[in-house]
């Protein structure tokens, strides 16, 4: 991937600045695209994956004269629900940098939307192919409060309902009906903060008390 010169031998992603990612998918979708990190990230990688492939398809296809613009803008009603959603894309593409804004959006990718492109690819590739091996939670929230003690600017990281089980000490935990909110561990990670969104059956540990 285009953003391997940024992995460390644990397989995490370190930025410039020294910003500390879990994975791939963390520094291509917090790092670079700017999401919080929370909510879908993972459908909203496959998103701007077909937007960009859709920007792409311009240059590669039409100006190709392998499909035509008629052909091109059919690809884009399945992607896109209306024309605003279709420009927010274009808007958000070129904010980012992922393309030349040229005359009028959506323009063509730029190197770096180019890159993005290829690293999304190979990453839900990745993804389909490969089984991960399961890491438990403990493991986990070992490492987090490791890396805060050693100081590492560090977002939150993700856990799912079963994990979360595993660590709550409530009794009669019922998830689909405590909304959203926050609730503190009173356990060897009693200085995190678990953040749950239940929507999703996904919870954010972080140390922003």
């Amino acid at each position: 991937m285009n953003i391997d010169k940024f992995k460390e031998e644990d397989g995490s992603y370190t930025d410039e600045v020294g910003i500390y990612y879990e994975d791939a998918e963390s520094f291509i979708a917090t790092g670079i695209l700017g999401f919080c990190g929370c909510g879908c990230p993972d459908d909203a990688l496959y998103y701007v994956r077909d937007c960009l492939h859709h920007v792409n398809e311009i240059k590669e296809k039409v100006w190709e004269n392998k499909i035509t613009f008629e052909e091109h803008q059919a690809n884009g009603k399945k992607i896109f629900s209306s024309v605003g959603a279709e420009y927010f894309a274009y808007y958000f593409l070129d904010n980012k940098e992922l393309t030349e804004h040229g005359s009028s959006v959506p323009g063509w990718l730029t190197q770096k939307g180019i890159e993005v492109l290829e690293d999304i690819n190979e990453l839900i590739n990745r993804d389909e192919e490969i089984e991960p091996v399961p890491q438990s939670v403990e493991t986990k929230l070992n490492d987090y409060e490791k890396r805060l003690s050693n100081g590492e600017n560090i977002g939150p990281i993700s856990l799912d309902f079963e994990e979360f089980m595993e660590i709550y000490e409530g009794e009669e935990y019922d998830h689909r009906e405590c909304g959203f909110g926050k609730m503190f561990l009173e356990s060897t990670w009693g200085k995190l903060e678990v953040v749950c969104c239940c929507q999703k059956d996904e919870f954010y540990v972080s140390n922003e008390l």
